[in-house]
């Protein structure tokens, strides 16, 4: 997991445990606030499957070279974990379709694209006697409602020539990466291991090219309304990064219903209806309506408590005075803060 480096920086420490929990996909509010500060919250979700004791072994490997430090569980760069993280920068695969990231389940994505395109491929020999990619349920479900709904006379050649298309917009190594990777009649694709050997780059390396290229693939796909990608992608993808739950409220929120009466409505518990209004905070930064929360005298009381001290540093001050929801108003100022004034949005490099 040489690509962990890449989350970390030199001026800011940062909770080696929230990384692994953006890395799984473990959402909590806290989580999602951290990654914010941290500029990861694109890699929510990227190894959804690695263990504790894995993430432990690869902090351990970074620490024994001397490339950070950590201290009460919060890892830094050093010096030399600074050049090594840009000598990474420049001889590794960069991503650039990290915007989708967050609207999908990548992995499912890359399943079910791989599983579409041998179902086209099949079909345009009228071959029906195949073993399927994937046997997971909901993957062979969602392929086969989809293919259902297909215009048969067109499905080929559109599907065909909106993969095409986005090929065009890669490298010749980045298309033959993609292609080589589909199965198809009597072709049965390359797996990662193979695909790392043959174009001399290690397997994390092609793990995280796959996992980029397929989501921008989707997101062309999401792009061609009405399409064979696009009926095929859109089901897996949302409008935005929240919760489904943490939307509605925000829907309601944005209908200028309060607190109290988002609660009644949907039958949630007012701690509830506050943690999905931060993470809407979080998601929709500057464009989130702070001053509907936080009134101007609670903002100005907040920039006393807290001054000009970096947020990263804060720590919450409860005073006698303070109602039940003063951590709600602290956490929803430090984003507010973090979006929408002159203050440092990161502490990276």
């Amino acid at each position: 997991m040489d690509y962990l480096i890449m989350l970390l920086s030199v001026q800011q420490a940062r909770r080696i445990r929230v990384i692994e929990n953006i890395l799984v996909n473990k959402r909590t509010v806290a989580t999602l606030f951290w990654g914010m500060r941290y500029q990861i919250l694109p890699w929510l979700g990227y190894r959804r499957k690695v263990s504790r004791r894995q993430f432990d072994i690869v902090w351990q490997n970074l620490l024994d070279a001397g490339l950070i430090t950590i201290v009460e569980q919060q890892a830094q760069l050093t010096a030399r974990g600074e050049a090594q993280q840009r000598q990474f920068y420049s001889t590794h695969y960069q991503p650039r379709y990290q915007a989708a990231y967050l609207l999908m389940n990548v992995d499912q994505v890359i399943q079910r694209l791989l599983l579409a395109t041998q179902v086209v491929s099949e079909y345009s020999y009228e071959s029906r006697q195949y073993a399927p990619f994937s046997f997971n349920d909901d993957d062979l479900r969602a392929v086969k409602q989809w293919f259902t709904h297909q215009n048969k006379a067109q499905l080929v050649l559109t599907y065909k020539q909106e993969l095409a298309d986005f090929l065009a917009t890669l490298t010749d190594e980045e298309a033959d990466f993609m292609v080589s990777q589909f199965i198809g009649h009597e072709v049965a694709g390359e797996a990662l291991t193979q695909l790392a050997d043959r174009l001399a780059i290690d397997v994390e390396t092609a793990r995280l090219m796959q996992y980029d290229l397929f989501a921008g693939l989707a997101q062309y796909g999401l792009h061609l309304k009405g399409g064979a990608l696009y009926q095929l992608i859109a089901p897996m993808s949302s409008l935005t990064p929240m919760s489904n739950s943490a939307a509605q409220t925000y829907t309601l929120f944005q209908q200028r219903l309060s607190i109290q009466q988002i609660s009644r409505t949907r039958r949630l518990k007012i701690g509830t209806v506050r943690e999905h209004l931060l993470e809407a905070a979080i998601f929709e930064g500057a464009n989130f309506p702070y001053d509907w929360v936080l009134s101007s005298s609670q903002q100005t009381q907040l920039a006393t408590r807290y001054g000009d001290e970096q947020i990263d540093h804060w720590q919450f001050q409860e005073q006698e005075t303070d109602t039940a929801d003063a951590f709600f108003y602290f956490r929803l100022y430090q984003i507010m803060r973090s979006f929408i004034s002159s203050d440092d949005h990161t502490g990276t490099d």
